[in-house]
């Protein structure tokens, strides 16, 4: 399962950007956008600049979207 296998790489580097993200991609996917905002939040936080943070931006602006309109 990729959720345990991104899991098991943030206990050894809970800064890893790139698994933050997928993270986030994965509970998106199981239409968890709260989470998936908190995952790709810690991505801005953890590496603010290149193109995961430009990512992770995008899709908490769509995320943020999506919330709202089903509230």
């Amino acid at each position: 399962d990729a959720r345990q296998a991104f899991g098991r790489v943030l206990k050894f580097d809970p800064a890893r950007a790139e698994a933050l993200f997928q993270l986030g991609v994965l509970a998106a996917a199981d239409r968890r956008f709260r989470e998936a905002i908190g995952f790709w939040r810690r991505v801005v936080e953890v590496a603010p600049e290149g193109a995961l943070a430009d990512a992770a931006r995008g899709n908490i602006d769509t995320a943020l979207d999506v919330v709202h309109v089903f509230q």
